[in-house]
């Protein structure tokens, strides 16, 4: 059985797309976000937050790994975890 995602909601309009991953994530292991590793390992945070920059022709979604996570980023907001572990 494959591992089953869990949606985070989208946090407020004015959080950039990399700190809501960072915030999802941390949310999930019940830690602070600041001992999360560091987003840039692993992505351009700034490329991330470019990407879904709130234009209203931006559509799409990234996927990447953190933090033990595949983590989905969609242009609302939406954020989808899925533990790497399961």
């Amino acid at each position: 059985m494959s591992p089953q995602p869990r949606k985070k909601s989208p946090f407020a309009d004015d959080v950039e797309p990399s700190t809501r991953v960072i915030g999802a994530v941390a949310d999930e292991l019940g830690v602070d976000p600041l001992e999360c590793p560091p987003l840039y390992e692993h992505v351009d945070p700034t490329a991330l937050n470019r990407l879904f920059d709130g234009r209203p022709t931006t559509d799409g979604q990234i996927t990447l790994e953190y933090a033990g996570y595949s983590v989905i980023v969609d242009s609302k907001g939406d954020i989808e975890l899925t533990d790497n572990d399961d």
